[in-house]
């Protein structure tokens, strides 16, 4: 498990992930009650950083966590992996669908 980032620290870089993601969820395009998800949980080493973060609203969030939806891929706009906008690939359980 990774090392968390100081308070300040997060809330800087969770800001800086929301902006880059136009401050919306990035699979149903919510507005409001919006997280920034870990990619690669952190429980599976995944790191606090950009390239492994992105914003979701609560109810995309929860869904990933309970495994109804699932980040299939992610890519920069030129291709690259983890690039300053992102291209983020969903897959949902079938019936699921954002509230």
């Amino acid at each position: 498990m990774s090392l968390r980032l100081p308070p300040e620290e997060h809330a800087t870089l969770s800001a800086e992930v929301a902006s880059r993601d136009g401050w919306k969820c990035k699979h149903c395009g919510l507005r409001n009650n919006l997280h920034v998800h870990h990619i690669i949980f952190r429980s599976q080493g995944g790191l606090d950083e950009m390239s492994n973060l992105v914003t979701l609203c609560n109810a995309c969030h929860d869904a990933i966590h309970r495994g109804d939806l699932k980040i299939t891929s992610v890519t920069g706009a030129s291709g690259e992996l983890f690039k300053n906008f992102m291209d983020v690939v969903f897959e949902r359980k079938e019936g699921w669908k954002p509230v």
